[in-house]
């Protein structure tokens, strides 16, 4: 038995453009001398982003692309942060994030949990509507928002045993599954219910595992290859191995993964890479494509999340 997150991850936390990461994506698009605010927030990015592509860069290249858009995207929403209502986000406190990405958990990081040092109390209490976790009254507070929405309403962090419906719903180190719980660890014995594996490790026949290496041997029955790093169980030569990218239109399936897209396929039609729709087009099930992230699919329609527009 075999249990792993998707690559899937929404970036709905605060990058930068110095730093260990380097200056990807700073400053695009901009005629004038940057704000305080605005090279905070390139910063927190740019940490964010090359963070999460170290940690599981297949999540970048399906959600984004590359890191470079990675950061362009992010950095928005950073700066309508600070200038949302009842927000404790500032300039310094963004720099502060920023820094903590570099020894931030892989474990929190593929499922968007920021670190503590990123927590910044703000001035709305439990139940108020907001869009980001700094707008929220207490040092486990945080804004709890749909997957169809893009505000919320602030909620504490679950405790072990408190109801959950994904591991940002819980205090840092917890995991969810219907209910916070502490994962167990390497080499202990877990069941993909009531004992969990952390993000970064595999339940393989009961086992809480290393995800297996580029050439280990496997069987596709119980893929244990290093899926965040781009590595799958060739079905044929019954080895790790690494995921070919396509394009949209292009082949998918079998050993591809769509850069910036999903994998699907009408009936009788070979898998095809359906490109993430961009802000303002049609998006869901019914409509559309997935939404090129961070944006959500609200109502049929991509949008990026504009926490200074929550009321």
């Amino acid at each position: 038995m075999q249990t792993r997150a998707h690559w899937t991850w929404a970036l709905l936390a605060i990058g930068a453009c110095s730093g260990r990461f380097g200056r990807t994506g700073c400053g695009i698009g901009r005629s004038h001398a940057p704000t305080a605010g605005e090279t905070a927030c390139e910063a927190w990015a740019a940490q964010l982003c090359g963070r999460l592509n170290a940690c599981a860069p297949v999540s970048v290249e399906v959600d984004y692309g590359d890191v470079a858009a990675c950061v362009a995207r992010n950095v928005p929403i950073c700066i309508s942060s600070l200038a949302a209502n009842g927000t404790g986000r500032t300039p310094a406190t963004v720099l502060a994030c920023a820094a903590a990405y570099d020894s931030a958990s892989c474990d929190d990081v593929v499922v968007g949990r920021p670190p503590p040092a990123c927590r910044v109390p703000g001035r709305f209490p439990g139940g108020a509507t907001c869009g980001d976790d700094a707008q929220c009254a207490g040092p486990q507070s945080y804004c709890r928002i749909p997957a169809d929405a893009n505000c919320g309403s602030c909620a504490e962090l679950g405790e072990s045993g408190a109801p959950c419906a994904s591991d940002r719903d819980c205090e840092s180190g917890l995991v969810c599954y219907f209910s916070c719980m502490a994962p167990v660890g390497l080499h202990e014995a877990c069941d993909g219910m009531t004992r969990q594996c952390p993000q970064t490790l595999v339940c393989l026949d009961y086992v809480c595992t290393t995800p297996a290496p580029l050439g280990a041997p496997c069987e596709p029955r119980a893929d244990p290859c290093d899926h965040d790093n781009g590595l799958f169980c060739d079905p044929r030569a019954r080895v790790c191995a690494r995921y070919a990218t396509a394009d949209a239109g292009a082949t998918c399936g079998a050993g591809a993964i769509c850069l910036n897209g999903t994998c699907g396929a009408e009936e009788g039609a070979p898998p095809t890479c359906i490109p993430n729709a961009s802000d303002g087009k049609a998006c869901g099930p019914a409509a559309g494509p997935s939404c090129m992230a961070p944006a959500r699919c609200v109502g049929g329609t991509c949008r990026t999340p504009e926490p200074a527009r929550c009321m």
